[in-house]
């Protein structure tokens, strides 16, 4: 329920609750004074007021309502983002706590994290619960000073990785190479090697250099064969450079190690689909949509596979399921095309053709299709219709 809630939020929350306790004395300073006393009344002790006590508060209050600002900056928003925010939060409470020992020997009592201001021990008449709650913070204070020091001295390394893995789309290409490049020096084991390797070689990847990509693959496979990952992008990567069946390899054995991995099984339906092959194109295509029902590309293709099967049942109920997900789905609009030109219908082939040029302007095949019609409205075209889909940046097994 709460992981929607933004940092932005919860830092809001302990600021107002900081804040009660400095504006509630100012707000009672300014109202409560002794030049407004109804001197009809019994005497009121005004003990509790002092300039300096006011300053304080007035400082703190400002200084409050002025981190409330500064975390709506950019900077604020790099600073949250960043791995040291979490680690120096910790530190924060940790002094915090360390500072309510301070006062505790200082005014003779104290009030336990956690149970607060409803429950306060004094030394001199709870001397037992007292030294308790003083070890009870102090604890707690060390505990979080040094895990989060921890977290602040490996901040940095946590950095590269954020930025080797990419995960979010946060870096260049290049800024993530670069930090992989960085992790790899001090790389340990084949495991964290072969994370690396992989999340490197989606790097090389999104920069279009497909051998590179493929080399890191392909050591990353080697240090981990049993990731699913690995294989999938290995065959990703190897359809980019033209080689069709070693992608139809690497697929299955991305299946074979994870037989739920949806992706590797709509991208090698995608490379039957292509070749011809129409039964094992709609075995890989009904798989994926068992595992993922609202995955529209899978059962797109799929009713494009019946379509050249002339199944033209099967494939209106796969159009069907898509439209309900997708309605403006250029792979249905193709299909639809094809079914029309099939039953002897070119005009309704150009308008689905036409709709699907709308979506995408660059739809090379749609086009292609289009001007084929134009030339001669008996042509049925041959070509298969080919949507690939990235595999996951997960580097899971």
């Amino acid at each position: 329920m709460f992981d929607d809630v933004s940092v932005r939020v919860w830092i809001l929350f302990a600021i107002a609750i900081a804040a009660y306790g400095p504006a509630l004395y100012i707000f009672r300073y300014l109202t409560d004074t002794p030049l407004r006393r109804d001197i009809t009344s019994d005497p009121k002790d005004y003990g509790w007021r002092s300039v300096a006590q006011f300053r304080r508060n007035f400082f703190i209050l400002a200084g409050l309502i002025s981190l409330s600002l500064f975390i709506f900056t950019p900077t604020a928003d790099a600073f949250a983002r960043s791995p040291s925010f979490w680690p120096l939060l910790i530190v924060l409470m940790g002094l915090w706590a360390a500072s309510t020992i301070v006062s505790a020997f200082r005014k003779g009592r104290i009030q336990p994290i956690v149970r607060g201001v409803d429950w306060t021990f004094e030394r001199k008449s709870q001397p037992k619960r007292f030294w308790a709650a003083l070890l009870w913070n102090g604890t707690l204070g060390g505990l979080c000073i040094s895990m989060g020091a921890i977290g602040v001295r490996d901040a940095p390394v946590q950095q590269e990785r954020e930025k080797c893995h990419n995960y979010q789309d946060r870096f260049s290409a290049v800024e993530a190479i670069e930090a992989c490049n960085a992790l790899l020096k001090g790389a340990n084991g084949r495991a964290q090697r072969s994370d690396i390797l992989l999340a490197r070689g989606n790097g090389h990847y999104d920069q279009k250099n497909y051998i590179l990509a493929e080399r890191d693959y392909a050591a990353s496979a080697n240090l981990d064969p049993e990731s699913s990952a690995v294989w999938c992008n290995l065959g990703l990567v190897s359809t980019k450079l033209g080689n069709r069946s070693a992608s139809i390899r690497h697929y299955g054995q991305a299946i074979k190690k994870d037989n739920k991995n949806g992706e590797a099984f709509l991208n090698r339906g995608l490379l039957f689909l292509d070749d011809g092959e129409l039964d094992r194109a709609i075995a890989d295509f009904t798989e994926a949509a068992n595992l993922e029902p609202e995955n529209a590309t899978a059962l797109a293709n799929r009713g494009i596979a019946y379509v050249w099967k002339r199944d033209t049942q099967k494939a209106l109920v796969d159009f069907q399921k898509v439209d309900a997900i997708d309605r403006s789905n250029v792979i249905v609009l193709h299909g639809r095309a094809l079914l029309s030109l099939h039953g002897g219908n070119p005009h309704a082939a150009i308008e689905q053709l036409s709709a699907a040029i709308g979506h995408d302007p660059d739809d090379l095949w749609a086009l292609r299709l289009r001007g084929d019609i134009y030339m001669n409205p008996s042509v049925i075209m041959l070509g298969r219709r080919r949507i690939r889909t990235e595999c996951s940046r997960s580097t899971g097994g």
